[in-house]
């Protein structure tokens, strides 16, 4: 039909009819804006008057149009707008759908929470309104399209004082004859909506009678027999009466309807009521607590409740992926029912709400499509980093930072990137298994038993991955004893015991410190210059004093004895003299620099 049609900018309205009456046809409908698209449903019925007296000269849709928009109440269909155009009158609601063609579809649990429903806007018409509907049935009931039912029928809304047997005889033509009492007359209409509702009941029971799981759902169904359909009129039950059978009464249903009437309720009864409500819900199943109470548990009422903050919230927000998680709803039940109410959440503009979803984004952010994310989430957070809460802008940035876990740095923060820090690390990066840096082994444990190595050797030999690529050429080399046989030994049975480590780690052996013979102290080495360099911190090296020091070689030191000769004369004994003083200088020079050399003992 195209949004020429409607005085509502841009209405576009189905060409398809979803319904058709007696007084109009119901089309389905989409109001887009710049920001959303609300769904709508469009009732188009003929402006002429129509010849019955019972509407006083007017139209059917149009009583209807000037009812809903008296009443409202949560369970009756919600008003939008009207207009005319020619001789045609259009009615736009919130998107729904007539019941008889959803009834099958419908379990027990729904069935139940539906005519409560209804029954709570017949308890506000008639107690509270003070009108009577005289025309309850299934034309007169639609289910919105979050699964909700809601009373219509407005057409027939009769105020209770006006309402007179006249009045009754001229509606009776157009009234759904199964839900009329054969003497409502003679009673002038006494309990005609509590006899109308037993026989929705009953019908409802008749086409779902394989659905016969929820409790005392067959004593309900006597009762509507046996008391609203009384044959004495005066003996049915009121209205509200009827809403304290078992039946509205189990634990879901009592749920819902705390949750529906929270602003009702004071403090001390939310505060009851929210530290049990999450071990609750986990004994339903969770497509149902999802369908039914996730608009409840994400609305504005539930997010800034203090005690829903701390012990609900936390919960409905973080998908279970597992038994371990104490989450509410799995993650394909999340992502089904609860995700598509985040979206709707996350366009809310009010600091706590946001610093709320904001707080626990990281549970569920990644459940949300590539699509959604780029294209509703990350405006919204985009905009939360330019408000001037502090906080806000704080919390904002956290999930940012997350997001490009997800999205990449380029979706987050843009295109104008460039390298602007370097990979500092080491080219070589050691490959030694972590248990090296326990302690220390040592490739000659007969030197380290004596205390000949310092912490600074082993320091160097806990890092010596680190010092890889130091030449072989600057590091010393053990020294051999003077026959050349005891440090073979000792070299081959270190290797004996330590061959497993020497395999995994083949390493050069650290050299043992060398003891500067003039004043005690070791002379630097090119390990000490390397770690300089590499700004590593070095234990100092505690001087030792030459009394303790232990010299290994000290047994194995020739005792050369003074000759005795016999002086014969002045000259013989001076050439002598010179000869061991050569001969004493040769030892001791090859003993200082050059170690023991075995062709001096040939």
């Amino acid at each position: 039909m195209g949004s020429e049609q409607s005085l509502l900018k841009g209405l576009e309205i189905e060409e398809k009819a979803t319904e058709v009456s007696d007084f109009w046809s119901v089309f389905a409908g989409e109001l887009k804006t710049d920001t959303r698209t609300s769904l709508l449903t469009i009732f188009q019925g003929e402006s002429v008057i129509s010849t019955n007296q019972f509407w006083d000269k007017k139209n059917p849709l149009e009583k209807a149009i000037k009812n809903l928009m008296l009443f409202r109440h949560p369970s009756i269909l919600k008003y939008v707008s009207s207009w005319e155009r020619g001789s045609t009158k259009y009615l736009a609601t919130e998107r729904c759908k007539p019941l008889s063609l959803l009834i099958k579809t419908q379990n027990s649990l729904e069935i139940c929470l539906g005519l409560r429903n209804i029954l709570n806007a017949l308890i506000f018409l008639v107690e509270h309104g003070k009108t009577r509907h005289l025309n309850i049935c299934f034309s007169s009931v639609y289910i919105t399209h979050e699964g909700v039912w809601k009373l219509s029928g407005f057409e027939y809304l009769w105020p209770s004082a006006e309402l007179t047997r006249p009045i009754l005889e001229l509606s009776l033509p157009n009234r759904y004859s199964n839900a009329v009492d054969k003497r409502e007359l003679e009673h002038s209409g006494l309990g005609i909506e509590q006899y109308g509702f037993a026989t929705l009941c009953k019908e409802i029971f008749e086409l779902t009678s394989q659905e016969k799981s929820s409790p005392f759902h067959e004593d309900f169904q006597q009762y509507c027999t046996n008391h609203l359909q009384h044959t004495n009129p005066s003996l049915r039950p009121e209205l509200s009466a009827v809403l304290l059978h078992p039946y509205f009464n189990h634990d879901f249903v009592l749920i819902h309807s705390f949750l529906s009437e929270v602003p009702l309720k004071d403090s001390a009864e939310k505060q009851q009521f929210f530290t049990d409500l999450v071990d609750k819900l986990r004994t339903f199943d969770e497509t149902d607590v999802a369908i039914h109470l996730g608009d409840f548990l994400l609305s504005r009422l539930v997010l800034l409740d203090p005690t829903a903050q701390i012990c609900v919230t936390p919960f409905v927000l973080d998908p279970k992926c597992d038994d371990i998680v104490p989450g509410v709803f799995s993650t394909g039940t999340f992502v089904k029912f609860i995700i598509p109410k985040l979206k709707q959440v996350f366009c809310v503009h009010d600091v706590q709400i946001r610093l709320i979803l904001l707080e626990h984004f990281h549970k569920f952010m990644s459940l949300f499509s590539e699509e959604d994310l780029t294209g509703l989430i990350l405006p919204q957070l985009l905009l939360g980093i330019k408000d001037t809460n502090d906080i806000l802008v704080s919390m904002t940035l956290r999930c940012l930072a997350d997001l490009v876990a997800i999205l990449g740095a380029t979706v987050v923060v843009g295109k104008n990137r460039s390298r602007l820090f370097a990979d500092g690390r080491p080219q070589r990066v050691p490959e030694a298994p972590m248990h090296h840096w326990g302690e220390p082994r040592s490739i000659s444990p007969v030197i380290e038993s004596a205390g000949q190595f310092s912490s600074h050797n082993m320091v160097i030999r806990d890092h010596r991955a680190s010092f890889a690529d130091i030449s072989n050429e600057n590091l010393l080399s053990e020294r051999l004893s003077p026959d050349g046989g005891e440090a073979g030994e000792l070299r081959d049975k270190d290797d004996d015991q330590w061959s497993d480590w020497d395999a995994e780690n083949a390493k050069t052996p650290d050299p043992p410190a060398e003891a500067d013979q003039d004043d005690g102290i070791s002379a630097p080495t090119a390990q000490e210059d390397e770690i300089q360099r590499l700004d590593m911190r070095i234990m100092p090296k505690k001087k030792a004093s030459v009394e303790e020091e232990v010299d290994f070689f000290k047994d194995m030191e020739p005792v050369i004895a003074k000759t005795q000769v016999l002086v014969i004369g002045e000259e013989v004994a001076k050439s002598g003299a010179s000869q061991v003083s050569r001969l004493q200088a040769n030892l001791s020079e090859n003993a200082t620099e050059e170690g023991w050399d075995e062709s001096d003992w040939e």
